[in-house]
């Protein structure tokens, strides 16, 4: 393989873990069957490791290896090419730490549930100041009887890790096209490879803001690769970018293709909050509950519109259920007390600060003496509490 080959390679991988950083942004689950305790421990163990910015048991537990030599093995290329390959996902490919990134700061992981199809599957939440994002975890128990990650799925991308590896492999060999053998493609496969030289054209007028030129190549295939999933998520993010009809009508395209995949909400729902479109994305929000089995933070959201629109009422009802369906998160108590204290609902306020105080470990007065409510800090509901639960003297002070 020449130095230009090994750059394409390194330089397509490189994208891929940028993209994966980057997007990284209510029906009742019954299980199939009963899920072994070690592997909710383990996935469980897993969401706080996340949650506090440790990629390493990520990393350490996720079979890359056995995903990239699948893979190798069941493309016919030149072995330089796939020693290349392996080698740049085993120097560079740190999926832990992108989940992470993509939270940022004050980002949070949360475990959804646990359930078993064929395999253990298990659903994560991550908050951050991007939104809300989702991903799936396929889990297995090796030789040794350790579980390991054996694919990887997050809901922004719409692919799982395995597939998209796949197509960045294949990439890497567009220069070598006369090397493969086209007949041991699959059919998706094999359409991919003919079609990438007019994807890197769709890619460049992408690069120079030109979305509709992109958008027009991907329209002029054919059905049968027009239909492939990879090209309908490549039209959704190019037409994102172009917005109006062109946006819509790629919507209504992979809804129809991809029904029940969630990624169409995720990405939806990020451009109706950009144009407050509050009726819309409550409609997203209720599709998405569904399609995931059910989340208590999409309350939490949905409550955040109806306070825009001053339907108070509403929004503190829904930040109550999913208090009640969630009570260790930590948002809807604050948005609540901050409802409440627009309203001089100095009682009700006060009334959540015990519960805060037992799963949080704080006294919440102390989080809110920067934010003013002065009337709130003389009220006898406050100085009932805080005969008990006094505020530092120099917090107090700060006020």
């Amino acid at each position: 393989m020449n130095n230009s080959s090994i750059y394409s390679c390194q330089y397509s991988l490189s994208l891929f873990f940028v993209v994966i950083c980057l997007l990284f942004a209510k029906c009742k689950h019954q299980p199939e069957t009963t899920i072994e305790d070690d592997y909710l421990l383990f996935a469980q163990m897993l969401a706080d490791s996340l949650d506090n910015s440790n990629s390493s048991f990520f990393n350490e537990h996720f079979d890359v290896d056995s995903i990239a030599n699948s893979l190798l093995d069941s493309i016919h290329g030149p072995k330089i090419t796939k020693e290349g390959f392996k080698k740049g996902v085993t120097d560079h490919l740190d999926v832990g730490m992108n989940i992470i990134s993509a939270m940022g700061i004050d980002g949070h992981c949360k475990l959804l549930k646990l359930s078993k199809d064929s395999i253990p599957k298990a659903l994560y939440r991550i908050v951050s100041q991007g939104g809300v994002n989702y991903f799936e975890l396929f889990l297995q128990k090796n030789k040794q009887g350790f579980i390991r990650i054996i694919d990887y799925y997050p809901y922004a991308v719409g692919q799982q890790f395995s597939n998209t590896l796949r197509r960045i492999y294949l990439s890497s060999l567009s220069d070598l096209r006369d090397s493969i053998k086209m007949d041991s493609l699959s059919y998706s496969d094999s359409i991919y490879v003919a079609n990438i030289p007019i994807l890197d054209r769709i890619g460049s007028h992408f690069e120079k803001g030109e979305f509709s030129q992109a958008l027009g190549l991907i329209d002029s295939f054919p059905p049968t690769i027009r239909e492939d999933k990879m090209i309908q998520i490549t039209k959704l993010n190019i037409a994102f970018n172009e917005g109006g009809e062109m946006y819509l009508q790629a919507v209504n395209e992979f809804k129809q293709k991809y029904p029940k995949d969630p990624l169409v909400e995720v990405i939806l729902l990020d451009f109706a909050f950009a144009q407050q479109e509050h009726t819309q994305a409550l409609a997203i929000i209720d599709s998405l509950n569904e399609k995931i089995g059910g989340d208590a933070y999409l309350n939490v959201m949905k409550a955040t519109i109806y306070e825009d629109l001053k339907k108070n009422t509403i929004a503190i009802s829904l930040l109550k259920e999913a208090i009640q369906a969630e009570s260790s998160m930590e948002e809807p108590y604050w948005k609540i007390i901050s409802l409440y204290m627009k309203e001089r609902k100095y009682e009700e306020v006060v009334s959540l600060f015990p519960q805060m105080q037992e799963l949080f470990d704080i006294n919440p007065a102390e989080f809110l003496v920067y934010d003013g409510y002065e009337k709130f800090w003389e009220s006898s509901a406050y100085k009932t509490w805080a005969s008990n639960h006094p505020i530092d003297s120099i917090k107090m002070n700060l006020k």
